[in-house]
């Protein structure tokens, strides 16, 4: 390890002091060539397999040394439920693994990021009704999920309030009836999405019947400003328009 030894990487112990291990610990290995492994659970191509396992090993070794010993168990075991009941069994991780464990246990989520990730979606325009709903739903979801796993960590049912903030202001009705109907905790983006797709179904359907009915002009009727008869409109009238008269047999 050259001049560098593991007692210069303090001992993780709390949440508190897990950004200044981070740091450290991660100077070290990069300075003895076994960051790689914390970072893909593979070796690159053309890395011989012997020694991309050297190389996990002594991050492991790292690793396992500078975590307090009350908090070995994480790296050794994992949870998983048996017969309804969750236990801890025993587990071999790669370094990457051990690295992600304790970033789940100790780490927090960058602010900056996660505030990064919400404003991402936040700054998504209203949906339009120029391109199909479904494309720009995933769109949607995607964004809002994103910033939820980024540290926001937004409840399933917070997270469809976010994509019905969207919508089309057409769908106004959609958004009054769902909210007043519905508890916010039943809320899944699933049954969101199933609802705004329905109602587009519905607005196509009647846009296409209101295109239907504009091109069928209805005849005018009368009176007929010419003759004064109630029967037929001046445009149809046979005494100002002779030539529209039908011709008796045939001739």
């Amino acid at each position: 390890m050259g001049d560098i030894k593991p007692d210069t990487i303090p001992l993780l112990t709390s949440a508190s002091q897990y950004s200044d291990w981070v740091a450290k610990i991660k100077g070290v290995m990069l300075f003895t060539g076994c960051w790689g492994p914390v970072l893909n659970a593979f070796p690159p191509e053309g890395e011989k397999a012997e020694d991309w396992k050297k190389k996990d090993d002594q991050a492991k070794g790292l690793i396992w040394m500078r975590t307090a010993t009350n908090y070995h168990y994480l790296l050794e075991t994992k949870e998983e439920e048996v017969d309804g009941v969750k236990k801890r069994i025993a587990a071999s991780y790669s370094a990457k693994d051990m690295w992600d464990v304790l970033k789940k246990e100790f780490g927090t989520p960058d602010t900056a990021e996660a505030i990064g990730l919400l404003m991402s979606f936040s700054n998504l325009p209203p949906m339009t009704d120029t391109r199909p709903l479904r494309d720009q739903l995933g769109t949607y979801i995607t964004r809002i999920w994103d910033a939820s796993n980024g540290g926001m960590h937004f409840t399933e049912s917070h997270q469809a309030v976010f994509i019905l903030m969207k919508l089309l202001p057409s769908y106004s009705t959609l958004s009054t009836s769902l909210t007043s109907s519905h508890p916010l905790k039943d809320w899944t983006i699933e049954w969101i999405q199933g609802k705004v797709l329905a109602e587009e179904s519905l607005h196509s359907s009647t846009s296409q019947s209101m295109t239907r009915i504009s091109k069928t002009k209805p005849k005018p009727s009368g009176p007929c400003d010419f003759c004064g008869s109630g029967t037929h409109h001046e445009s149809t009238c046979w005494k100002k328009h002779p030539d529209q008269h039908p011709k008796r047999g045939g001739k």
